[in-house]
């Protein structure tokens, strides 16, 4: 429970940082502003956002047959730092197709860098389809909107900004709960 805990924490604290770059850029905005750009949700739903991808990557890596490979907590962490990055870019670059080719090449670098397996490409694109997914349920629920949406409400390089997502806090969610047991997963 306390690992759960720590992964929600994490979430909600490095998942409103890195959306400050995209409400402070003016990529997206929230109708009813909280704090910082932000809706009073935000650090609940990122929270819940790295739960999500953690657990799930876990739990999948055993039905995949996801060789184990250990990474380091430097790793984990520059890991999250270029993910940052990424986010970082996705938010501020001046046009939507220089946003196109930095995001996915970013992600692609990523999942080079600090995976390279089938079963994480896999995750990956699982997650880019299913975070798209929310994102456009919340944009047709009115809590949140992209400025310059190209389908559904959302930009086009949104699923890679997911992939790079999944590898990160996949590995994330690796370091923390280490070898649980599934069950043990669930009853957390």
């Amino acid at each position: 429970m306390k690992k759960q805990l720590l992964l929600f924490i994490l979430g909600a604290i490095l998942g409103s940082f890195y959306d400050g770059f995209h409400t402070h850029s003016g990529t997206t905005y929230y109708p009813d502003p909280w704090i910082l750009k932000m809706a009073w949700w935000v650090p609940l739903n990122f929270g819940l956002a790295i739960l999500a991808v953690a657990n799930s990557h876990v739990l999948m890596d055993r039905v995949l047959g996801r060789p184990d490979r250990p990474q380091s907590w430097v790793s984990v962490v520059l890991g999250l730092f270029l993910f940052g990055v990424v986010y970082w870019l996705s938010g501020f670059l001046p046009t939507d197709s220089m946003k196109y080719l930095w995001v996915y090449t970013g992600a692609l670098l990523i999942w080079l860098m600090f995976d390279r397996t089938w079963q994480g490409l896999v995750l990956a694109l699982m997650t880019g389809v299913v975070g798209s997914a929310v994102e456009i349920t919340l944009i047709a629920l009115k809590l949140f909107f992209y400025v310059r949406p190209d389908f559904m409400g959302i930009p086009l390089w949104l699923p890679g900004l997911y992939i790079a997502a999944s590898v990160t806090v996949g590995n994330l969610g690796r370091k923390v709960l280490g070898q649980e047991s599934p069950s043990a997963l669930q009853g957390s």
